[in-house]
C-alpha cells in the first residue's frame, strides 16, 4: 500500500474508529437488505415474465435485464455476507480486526457497487415488460419519466460520491503532519488512547490477562477446593 493510502487509514482510524466498527456492519447490512428487497422483484419477474413470445426482442431484453439485475443483487448479498463474516468478525483483537477490513476493503466496494448498479437498471427491469399490456403512448411517457429519475439518481450519487472524497482529502492534508513521512503510520505522541478505540488490544501483559479469564466473582479458580482446577490452570 502507497504511503499516502496508510496516512488515510491511520488518520481516518485516529479520528473515527466507530466509523470502522458497528457502523461499517450496519452500513453493509443497509445494501444487503436493500439488495435482497429489489431481488425478491426481479427474480419474480425472471422467473414468471409477462407474455410468452420468445422471439420477441421485448421479451429477450425483459428476460436478460432481470438475469441481470438478480445476479448483481445475489453477488452484493454474497460479498457483504462474506467481508462481515471474515473481514469484521474472525479476528479476536482490534488491530487484527482492522488489518483485515483494509485487507478485504475491496470486498465490501464490489458488494455495494453491483447494489448500486443494479438498483439503477431496476427501474428498466420494471419497464420493459409494459409494452405487452399498456398502450404504447403511455409507455413512452413512463420511458421518458424513468429516464429523468434515472439522470437525476446517477447525478446525486456522483455529486455526494465527489463531496464526500473533497472533505476526506481536506481533513488528509491537515493531518498528514502528524503521520510518518515514511511508514504512514500515527506518530506516538498522537495515538489515540486505548480506551477510545473499539474492542481495542489489552495494554496489559499475556499473563495478567490470561489470569483474569479464569477469574470468577474475584477469586482465582486456582484458589479454589478443586485440585483438579489448579492442575489445568
Amino acid at each position: 500500500m502507497k504511503v499516502e493510502s496508510r496516512k488515510d487509514w491511520a488518520i481516518a482510524n485516529a479520528r473515527s474508529p466507530d466509523w470502522f466498527g458497528d457502523a461499517l456492519s450496519g452500513r453493509v447490512q443497509n445494501g444487503m437488505l436493500v439488495a435482497a428487497l429489489l431481488l425478491t422483484v426481479t427474480a419474480s419477474s425472471f422467473l414468471s415474465p409477462v407474455g410468452d413470445n420468445q422471439t420477441n426482442n421485448n421479451f429477450r431484453g425483459t428476460f436478460y435485464l432481470n438475469g441481470i439485475c438478480s445476479s448483481l443483487f445475489l453477488v452484493s448479498i454474497f460479498m457483504g455476507v462474506c467481508f462481515i463474516e471474515n473481514g469484521m468478525c474472525r479476528a479476536y483483537c482490534w488491530s487484527d480486526r482492522f488489518y483485515l477490513i483494509i485487507d478485504q476493503y475491496a470486498v465490501k466496494d464490489v458488494s455495494q457497487i453491483f447494489a448500486i448498479v443494479g438498483t439503477l437498471l431496476f427501474p428498466l427491469a420494471l419497464l420493459l415488460p409494459m409494452q405487452s399490456t399498456y398502450l404504447q403512448v403511455d409507455c413512452y411517457v413512463m420511458y421518458t419519466i424513468a429516464a429523468l429519475c434515472g439522470v437525476l439518481l446517477v447525478h446525486i450519487q456522483i455529486t455526494s460520491m465527489k463531496g464526500a472524497a473533497a472533505k476526506q482529502n481536506i481533513r488528509t492534508m491537515m493531518l498528514k503532519d502528524i503521520t510518518d513521512p515514511e511508514t504512514g503510520r500515527l506518530l506516538q505522541q498522537f495515538q489515540p488512547p486505548a480506551e477510545n478505540l473499539a474492542d481495542a488490544d489489552n495494554d496489559e501483559n499475556p499473563q495478567k490477562t490470561f489470569e483474569q479469564m479464569y477469574r470468577k466473582d474475584g477469586v482465582k479458580l486456582e484458589d479454589s477446593t478443586c485440585g483438579c482446577c489448579k492442575l489445568i490452570y
